[in-house]
């Protein structure tokens, strides 16, 4: 751990003295939140640096990189965001929320599973959660059979409850119970 220490002096002299281009800082930025993650538990830290190269990275209508190059540091970011949601869900669901919408709100691989936890942990309110349950099914090809069943469950449920939406709940009902 000492050495990951070291590593994080390094980096912050980099940022700050050495590197002069923004793309440079950008990759030295992703990379001091990579280790601040995963090797020194400082994940909310890590979180908070590479969102801010995030932020700066100008995006395409659906949330991805314009800059190709950018495309791996939205993937990890997409996933610390999501598993500390995960994480943070079980002792602060607001706070888990909000990391989940952090990951939602970027083009990264497993976006649906960000969803999916965001419809789950909204459904007190029911438009919302339906909201983020359509979002959720666009991405059923990646969801393990688990995943799946909680998503057309929350569907099934959701439109039960919503007016004239009866074809709706009986669809999604239906492929819950091709599941089972």
């Amino acid at each position: 751990r000492g050495q990951f220490n070291q590593a994080a002096e390094i980096y912050d002299q980099l940022l700050n003295k050495t590197l002069n281009t923004q793309h440079a800082k950008d990759d030295v930025k992703w990379d001091y939140s990579t280790i601040e993650y995963t090797k020194l538990r400082r994940r909310a830290s890590a979180v908070q640096r590479l969102g801010e190269v995030i932020a700066t990275v100008p995006k395409d209508s659906s949330g991805a990189p314009k800059d190709t190059t950018y495309k791996n540091m939205f993937e990890n970011y997409g996933a610390m965001c999501h598993f500390l949601g995960a994480d943070t869900m079980k002792i602060n669901r607001k706070v888990g929320y909000e990391f989940f919408e952090r990951a939602a709100g970027i083009a990264w691989k497993e976006r649906g599973k960000s969803y999916l936890q965001m419809a789950d942990l909204s459904k007190a309110n029911l438009q919302l959660s339906l909201q983020h349950a359509e979002q959720a099914v666009k991405w059923e090809s990646s969801f393990n059979s688990e995943e799946k069943k909680l998503i057309f469950r929350l569907l099934a449920e959701g439109y039960r409850r919503t007016p004239n939406s009866a074809e709706k709940a009986r669809f999604y009902f239906a492929k819950f119970r091709e599941l089972q």
